[in-house]
């Protein structure tokens, strides 16, 4: 009976032994998997920085874009109505009356109707592209070397 006994209190040893060390091989996993946690939710933290960081040098951009395009509309209505002028070097025409002699006889220097369109739409993309350059240039210096 005692060998019995001996024989059942080795072998319940042995499964607690066995348990204890699935226990820790357990508790090792777990703080491995909160180690990798840790390290995905600072990694996220950071992406998500960038991506404030990325989202107001598009929104400063997008709007310094779109205050270009209300001045272009702006500049189109005053050439049209005649409240700005675009200065050009140019030879004057000559006017149809040839009684008159002189510098009198000379038309306005004027942009054609349809190159004040043309050169409204020049401006803008100078002052679109410039801003476009200028986001870029922000967004590498604000968010791509901020992750070195």
């Amino acid at each position: 009976m005692t060998k019995y006994l001996l024989i059942a209190l080795a072998a319940c040893l042995l499964i607690m032994g066995l348990g204890w060390w699935h226990i820790g091989n357990q508790a090792d996993t777990i703080k491995a998997q909160q180690t990798s946690i840790a390290q995905l939710e600072a990694d996220k933290a950071a992406l998500d920085q960038k991506l404030t960081a990325r989202d107001s040098v598009d929104t400063q951009f997008q709007e310094a874009i779109a205050h270009a395009e209300s001045e272009k509309n702006k500049l189109v209505a005053q050439l049209g109505t005649g409240e700005r002028r675009v200065y050009v070097r140019a030879t004057c025409p000559k006017l149809p009356n040839p009684s008159a002699t002189g510098s009198a006889d000379a038309g306005t220097p004027e942009l054609d109707p349809t190159a004040r369109q043309d050169y409204a739409d020049l401006r803008a993309a100078i002052i679109r592209t410039r801003e476009q350059v200028t986001g870029l240039q922000s967004y590498i210096t604000n968010v791509c070397r901020s992750a070195k």
